[in-house]
């Protein structure tokens, strides 16, 4: 496959502190995952997601990356 969906040259802005403003992680994956749960994080990139998620399941809880 040549086409690129999400070039790698973006994915400093993918990962910026500024994205946080916006679309903060933690406010929301919460509603939806609660501690102990099991989820998954399909195309998870840089992990915006996935370390809030993993806050969030807690240490009896799994976070599985799925990179596609």
């Amino acid at each position: 496959m040549d086409e690129m969906i999400c070039p790698w040259q973006a994915g400093s802005i993918l990962a910026s502190p500024l994205r946080k403003l916006l679309h903060n992680p933690d406010r929301i994956v919460r509603p939806h995952l609660s501690g102990g749960m099991t989820a998954m994080d399909i195309g998870s990139g840089m992990g915006f997601f996935t370390i809030p998620m993993a806050g969030v399941a807690g240490s009896q809880g799994k976070v599985i990356l799925a990179l596609i």
